[in-house]
């Protein structure tokens, strides 16, 4: 595969991730896509995205896979995360919004380093736990048997040694622990307590987006059921607060199934609707507030995390 492609007059004036599907079949769409959001292609040496349109004499570069090097480093970020419990076998922390659970496949935490890349939750980790690098089933998430969007806070749990982090999937997986999020939505919601079942899939419209689907119709064959229970903690004008509590674990649940009753997150700006008024919140008004657990040690624990400061802030202009 060539490295460099010079674009033509008549390659010009189309996606960039559909002419490369159309360049190389070798690889799918959607593979060209996470490339580019990998940042593995450049356009005359520029970050792009995968709705690029190109223009004649454009010069595509393909990267070797995550080889930033060519590319300008983002400014360094070092995280600072509060521990809320921890024993031998696990640890505890509250999650800031704005921070990765882990990187993509790949990238390495010496790499970061190097290149200026935002620290993850697992960096902070390794370097807290060097022993963890060899605790789970993946290098990229040391440890970590649950995850958290980079804008929802709150709290996660990551097993030390490899018999807890058995321990803790098995829980995960036989959905016997309890997650309770607290939740902005935009609207009133009409039913005070309620339960959303609706499967989940990915999107074959917006990459790297979930959406709920017709398991009737069944339009997406690798779908997944997802249950959201719901209760309404307090009503505004235009927005209701919600405790949301998951009883599976999909991607983007939460937002996905709010969205689809007609109730999107409160500055989510991956799943909204077009016409909804703009709000002074940098993300989602997301954040997990509650985890019941039993650790390994066989003792059954309720940790708590107070609601984050910029939701607080956001609620105290919304009363």
């Amino acid at each position: 595969m060539s490295s460099k492609v010079k674009i033509t007059a008549s390659q010009a004036k189309q996606r960039i991730d559909k002419f490369l599907a159309g360049f190389y079949p070798e690889k799918s769409r959607a593979e060209w896509q996470r490339k580019i959001k990998n940042r593995e292609i450049l356009v005359d040496n520029k970050i792009i995205k995968a709705d690029y349109v190109l223009k004649e004499n454009d010069e595509i570069k393909i990267l070797p896979a995550f080889k930033f090097s060519s590319i300008p480093s983002l400014p360094r970020k070092e995280i600072s995360i509060k521990i809320i419990y921890e024993d031998s076998d696990v640890v505890v922390l509250d999650k800031p919004a704005g921070v990765l659970v882990h990187s993509a496949k790949g990238v390495s935490s010496s790499f970061r380093e190097e290149n200026n890349i935002q620290a993850t939750l697992a960096d902070f980790l390794l370097k807290r736990y060097p022993k963890i690098k060899n605790v789970g089933e993946n290098k990229t998430r040391p440890g970590i048997v649950h995850r958290l969007d980079k804008d929802t806070s709150g709290i996660i749990i990551a097993a030390k040694n490899n018999r807890s982090f058995d321990f803790l999937k098995k829980q995960f997986q036989e959905r016997k622990t309890e997650k309770e999020y607290w939740a902005l939505v935009y609207g009133k919601v009409k039913h005070k307590k309620g339960t959303i079942n609706l499967s989940i899939a990915r999107s074959k419209n917006k990459f790297g987006c979930q959406t709920v689907i017709d398991t009737v119709k069944k339009e997406y064959l690798r779908s997944r059921s997802a249950t959201t229970f719901y209760e309404a903690v307090k009503y505004f004008n235009d927005y209701t607060l919600l405790k949301v509590m998951p009883k599976t674990g999909r991607m983007h649940q939460i937002r996905v199934h709010l969205k689809a009753i007609g109730h999107p997150v409160v500055g989510d700006q991956k799943y909204k609707f077009k016409k909804l008024p703009a709000v002074d919140l940098k993300r989602q008004f997301l954040h997990a507030v509650r985890l019941k657990i039993t650790l390994p040690n066989g003792k059954i624990k309720i940790f708590k995390s107070e609601l984050a400061g910029d939701l607080k802030k956001f609620l105290k202009k919304v009363k």
